[in-house]
This record gives structure tokens, C-alpha cells and sequence, in this order.
């Protein structure tokens, strides 16, 4: 199998989703604010953004996903049958 099939989608070394969000928030802060500090303010905050985000990619490529996956699991599942199961018999007191 081809490597580039199965390698993780990076930008800059770090997830693409991560890297597009934070870009947008640091382009935000420096132009629609429009102060020279708020701007720089925006520009740390993309140059930090990025390290973390690519800090978090060298220990695992795909560290969104399976965080959002993990969220969106329950504590406590209960005991069910199949949806295709068929109904016990109620057992018959003599």
C-alpha cells in the first residue's frame, strides 16, 4: 500500500482543521481590531497555537478526531439485546 494513502493530513506539521481555525482567529484579531497590539496579540497567538498543535501531532496525527470521538461517548451504556433479538418466553409458574 501507498504510504501517502494511509499518512495523516497535516498543515505546517500539525492538523489542518486546528492550524485553518487558529489562522482565522489570529486574521480576525488582526484586522478587524485594527490596533498595532491586538495585532500582535493575533500573531503570537498563531505562532503559539501552531507549536502546541504541533506538539500534540508528533504524539498522535489524529488527536482531533479521537478526542471528539471521546466526548461523544456515554459513561454508562446498558445492557441491551440485539434489535433483531427475539423475546424470551416468559417462563409458565405451575
Amino acid at each position: 500500500m501507498r504510504q501517502s494513502l494511509v499518512r495523516p493530513l497535516l498543515m505546517l506539521g500539525a492538523e489542518r482543521e486546528l492550524v485553518l481555525a487558529s489562522g482565522m482567529i489570529s486574521v480576525i484579531l488582526v484586522i478587524t481590531l485594527g490596533n498595532l497590539v491586538l495585532a500582535a496579540l493575533g500573531v503570537t497567538f498563531w505562532i503559539v497555537s501552531l507549536f502546541v498543535f504541533q506538539r500534540m501531532a508528533k504524539a498522535d496525527p489524529q488527536l482531533l478526531r479521537v478526542y471528539v470521538r471521546h466526548v461523544n461517548k456515554k459513561i454508562f451504556y446498558p445492557a441491551q439485546p440485539h434489535f433483531c433479538a427475539l423475546e424470551p418466553e416468559p417462563k409458565k409458574h405451575q
